[in-house]
């Protein structure tokens, strides 16, 4: 029996996430009294993820952009 483990059918997988878009500044104006309120303020941001796979030979797929 031939066994499947070869380098050609080895492979890892690797995924990586990038922020595309993010604001560049954000201004809050909050009471002079109440200082805490700015908190748990949302950031608008576009992720962009990555992912890429690699045999332990050498061969790997193009990567696959979500």
């Amino acid at each position: 029996m031939t066994s499947l483990l070869v380098p050609n059918n080895v492979y890892t997988m690797d995924k990586t996430g990038n922020v595309l878009f993010t604001l560049s500044c954000i201004v809050v104006l909050v009471s002079k009294n109440n200082q805490q309120d700015y908190r748990g303020i949302s950031i608008k941001r576009t992720m962009l993820s990555t992912i890429e796979c690699v045999s332990a030979s050498g061969e790997h797929s193009h990567p696959i952009t979500i």
